[in-house]
């Protein structure tokens, strides 16, 4: 304080960092100070407090602390959210902040979302929208934030970018999971095996996550047929495919995955109708469908004409291959006998001799369902 000679001191107090009052007094004169101040008449300045200090003529509060982030919260129960979802969040700070002050949070899904306060007060809110460009995470939490505007009421900002401590954080009282990403078909398989009419193949199809319990998936299969997978609530599902007559497949796969209807997980999200990249039932499984009957290609002797004790060699083909196929399958007129009948899969030999008196056109047959292909379909037709 500097006199001026007609009974005033007067000074300046500049509030330096840390200087906190919550009713600015003069608490000390300090000691050195009465023996510079004298009166015209020499005596010095007493040292006691006057009863009218600054705290009691002005109400004057000195703050220096800025404000930080003591929490951050929501309202939203624990659960499972999709996109489209609305969820509010609210910032507690240490103190009051103006009105219309402002903040970017960036929470660990990706997404930004700007908290603001329309009056003065303790705290900021602001919607985290749920968007389908947002990551999936199983715990929503606050991963940073940017200050646009934040000061308190005597006017300081926020100094710090420090998240608030455990157990203060979006991700700390909540369990809030999201989940973004759309059910798929991540595999498809079922037993290997040869089938064919009436046989069932039960095909298994793995999701990408669950699906709500009694939703229809369908799939069209490359012989054309058409399955639906209803779902339990699990992320497996499966259905029976029964074989029809004239399917046919050297490799069976599926062509074609849709919804029958609403299609979602538990969040809410559409199924994709796609087809696993390398996983398809081909991929898995070695299935071959075969509803085709087998057939004789071919009888071809080695000559055309015989006398009486002269032998033919016949090479018979099969349209496919036969692990039943014997000589007792065979047919002929001249009461004569097969011999020497050897062969596999779907090509043998045999010798035959026609009967001792026969003179005439030898024919040489297969009997009807005398044998099968590897599937179990019966030869239909003589040959």
């Amino acid at each position: 304080l500097t006199t001026n000679g007609t009974g005033l001191a007067t000074g300046n107090y500049i509030i330096q960092p840390g200087d906190t009052s919550a009713d600015l007094d003069v608490i000390d004169i300090p000691p050195s100070f009465p023996a510079t101040v004298v009166d015209s008449s020499g005596y010095g300045l007493l040292t006691n407090l006057p009863a009218d200090n600054i705290g009691s003529l002005k109400n004057i509060v000195i703050d220096s602390t800025p404000p930080t982030f003591e929490s951050f919260e929501t309202t939203k129960a624990d659960g499972l959210y999709g996109a489209g979802v609305a969820i509010d969040i609210t910032a507690t700070m240490s103190e009051s902040i103006r009105a219309r002050s402002s903040m970017d949070i960036t929470l660990n899904t990706g997404a930004v979302v700007r908290l603001v306060t329309a009056t003065a007060g303790t705290t900021m809110s602001g919607t985290y929208t749920v968007s389908e460009t947002d990551s999936s995470v199983d715990d929503l939490t606050v991963a940073s934030y940017s200050t646009i505007v934040i000061r308190d009421d005597a006017g300081n900002s926020i100094a710090t970018t420090s998240l608030p401590v455990f157990p203060n954080n979006l991700g700390d009282d909540r369990a809030l999971q999201i989940d973004t990403d759309p059910p798929t078909i991540t595999s498809i398989s079922a037993p290997d095996g040869l089938y064919s009419e009436g046989d069932t193949i039960t095909i298994t199809a793995q999701l990408s996550e669950v699906i709500e319990a009694g939703k229809n998936i369908e799939l069209t299969l490359d012989t054309g047929d058409v399955i639906t997978f209803t779902t339990d609530g699990t992320d497996i599902a499966s259905a029976d495919y029964v074989v029809d007559a004239g399917d046919n497949s050297a490799g069976l796969e599926v062509t074609d995955a849709a919804p029958s209807g609403t299609v979602t997980d538990e969040a809410g999200n559409l199924f994709l109708p796609s087809l696993p990249n390398s996983s398809n039932l081909n991929d898995t499984s070695n299935i071959v469908v075969d509803t085709i009957a087998p057939t004789v290609l071919s009888i071809v002797p080695n000559t055309t004409s015989l006398n009486a004790s002269q032998t033919a060699t016949l090479t018979i083909t099969l349209s496919e291959d036969s692990t039943d196929f014997d000589v007792a399958d065979l047919a002929e007129n001249t009461s004569g006998q097969f011999t020497s009948f050897s062969g596999s899969a779907g090509s043998y030999t045999v010798e035959f001799t026609p009967g001792a008196d026969f003179e005439g056109t030898a024919l040489i047959s297969v009997t009807t369902a005398s044998f099968t292909d590897l599937a179990g379909n019966s030869f239909a037709a003589g040959s």
